[in-house]
């Protein structure tokens, strides 16, 4: 099978695995990585490797991440979850590495099913809205439940598509590039094309129950027009964003918990569990400011069962449902350091991109950091390989340098940016 032909089916079809099944991410992804780099081998001989630098951020990162077992409340689990992380990085720069060889048309071809691929799960949710839910039910029958979970209060869409919608927001914006880019000196349908995806896309997260996903997508909307209209200010919030959240993340959630905010009642229950949880974990930093608690802390500590005196909820689910906060929790400042560092040379790749692609990429920068900052665990491994999936899709909004002869005949080339 050809190299473009993996990727369309990968793009095609993520979107769907997202939403039915986003643990399935983690296997869609190393199949299209072993299919595409065997592909690769055959037809160009070349992967187009992200920047070297950015290797080697990430491979001290993961270094530190492995040394930590050293101090670790867990050293054992701080070893597993090393070599998983490890592995699901390695998969992920591989990834990143095969979409880089393509040449621009087979970009194109690659992003247009991405496109028809978020149209069709837009289909099956509308579909799924007015038939009843017929799909997850059978999903819930495989799965062994007699009938679907209810859905929540003020709640339209069933919160087993929270996780696939979330994906959405940021597997939208390559393909707006791409429709916007095919829309360009057109008129009528062709020019509202890009409107009318981001809308019913919004429209879609505005349903569900997915908080995380809604405001990925608002940000990221605010972050593109914010990067059309001025674009030198759109270059710096993609650095200093990054900066202010991680040093800021700890102040930020002692103060909030000191104010009261986890009983506010204008602020939704799980919202105010986070604050919770925020709170507690900055406390928790302050006590290995330096080296962390080492990789997993958070999952030892949540095995501790600690409760909120005032509320009983517990102070810890796993991890802290923020990536900044998770990070320097279980790394400390070292960790921080190393991830930020890495966090900044792919914005500062993306200022590189050209300028009528920028606002896109900078749109979905946002809402990674948005997601990551109140929703996943950083090292959930379908999380993971969403990041590494949808950057790699914006990779191929990028032009390539020649065409797809030149493509399989040249040697490793410089980045194009997103890590290149």
């Amino acid at each position: 099978m050809r190299l473009p032909v993996i990727l369309s089916v990968y793009a095609a079809t993520f979107p769907l695995v997202s939403l039915v099944a986003p643990k399935g991410t983690v296997p869609l992804l190393i199949l299209a990585t072993v299919a595409g780099a065997v592909a690769t081998w055959l037809e160009r001989r070349r992967l187009r490797w992200p920047g070297r630098g950015l290797l080697a951020v990430l491979a001290l990162f993961l270094a530190w991440a492995l040394a930590s077992a050293a101090w670790s409340l867990d050293p054992a689990l701080s070893l597993r979850d090393g070599a998983r992380i490890g592995a699901t990085l390695l998969t992920g720069i591989v990834f990143l590495a095969i979409a880089g060889s393509l040449a621009t048309d087979e970009r194109t071809r690659v992003l247009k099913w991405l496109t028809i691929g978020i149209v069709a799960i837009m289909a099956l949710l509308a579909a799924e809205y007015l038939l009843g839910y017929p799909l997850l039910h059978l999903i819930y029958l495989v799965m062994g439940h007699s009938e679907t979970k209810p859905l929540l209060a003020g709640q339209i869409m069933p919160p087993r598509y929270n996780r696939g919608v979330t994906a959405l927001a940021l597997a939208v914006w390559p393909a707006l590039a791409l429709m916007a880019r095919g829309s360009e000196g057109k008129s009528g349908a062709r020019r509202a094309a890009p409107w009318l995806l981001f809308t019913a896309a919004a429209i879609a997260l505005v349903l569900s129950n997915s908080a995380a996903g809604v405001v990925a997508l608002a940000i990221g909307g605010a972050m593109w027009g914010l990067s059309r209209i001025a674009p030198k200010a759109g270059r710096a919030l993609v650095i200093v964003v990054p900066v202010v959240v991680l040093i800021g993340a700890p102040f930020a959630a002692r103060e909030m918990r000191d104010a009261g905010l986890q009983h506010d009642h204008w602020l939704f229950n799980s919202a105010q569990h986070r604050v919770e949880i925020w709170g507690f974990t900055a406390d928790i930093i302050a006590g290995r400011p330096l080296q962390g608690w080492g990789l997993g802390a958070s999952r030892s500590i949540s095995e501790l069962k600690p409760k909120s005196e005032t509320t009983g909820r517990p102070l810890m689910l796993l991890h802290p449902h923020n990536a900044a906060l998770q990070i320097l929790l279980e790394l400390g400042a070292v960790g921080g350091a190393l991830a930020l560092a890495a966090v900044l040379l792919v914005a500062r790749d993306i200022n590189r991109a050209p300028a009528r692609i920028r606002p896109y990429l900078q749109a979905l920068f946002a809402g990674v950091l948005v997601v990551a900052s109140v929703s996943f665990g950083l090292w959930q491994a379908h999380w993971l390989v969403t990041i590494f999936g949808v950057a790699a899709l914006a990779r191929l909004t990028l032009p390539a340098s020649g065409g797809a002869a030149q493509q399989r005949q040249t040697a490793q080339a410089p980045g194009e940016g997103l890590g290149g």
